[in-house]
């Protein structure tokens, strides 16, 4: 048991730097102390597309949380489509947390078995908030299948 959770601890990394974009509401870009440009993609939620109901409002959330802020990312070195996954961290304050929490952004259950996530997104749905108080509000996932049809 102890060496798994050494593995654990030892395979985590973390990035600092100044966030300098928001691409979308799960992802940023973020100027690391040694002067490198990385993008990152927030782990465990999914926001709705740029085009998508809902997508630039969740935008606009990231952004008014994180941008021109400095940031921790705690990774284990995984990509998606160029982006470095990670937990993103801003004052200790989990970023992903405060996203679904404000329903800006979905629990990525794929990615992320979270029990204190799902239940923010419940309580937000419950709640109306964010992308919850659209009539008939559709999954990121839902939403690029449909485009792909």
């Amino acid at each position: 048991m102890l060496t798994l959770i050494l593995l654990a601890a030892i395979s985590q990394s973390e990035l600092t730097g100044t966030v300098v974009r928001i691409s979308d509401g799960d992802t940023i870009r973020i100027l690391t102390d040694d002067g490198r440009e990385q993008k990152i993609r927030l782990a465990g939620i999914d926001a709705p597309e740029s085009d998508q109901p809902y997508g630039s409002e969740s935008r606009k959330v990231l952004a008014a949380l994180v941008a021109g802020k400095t940031v921790v990312v705690k990774h284990k070195g995984q990509y998606h489509q160029k982006r470095l996954v990670g937990q993103v961290y801003m004052d200790g304050r989990n970023i992903q947390m405060e996203m679904v929490e404000m329903g800006a952004a979905w629990h990525a259950r794929r990615y992320s078995k979270s029990i204190e996530q799902e239940g923010m997104q419940c309580e937000a749905r419950t709640e109306s908030r964010g992308l919850w108080a659209l009539p008939n509000p559709i999954s990121p996932d839902e939403w690029r299948r449909g485009r792909r049809k």
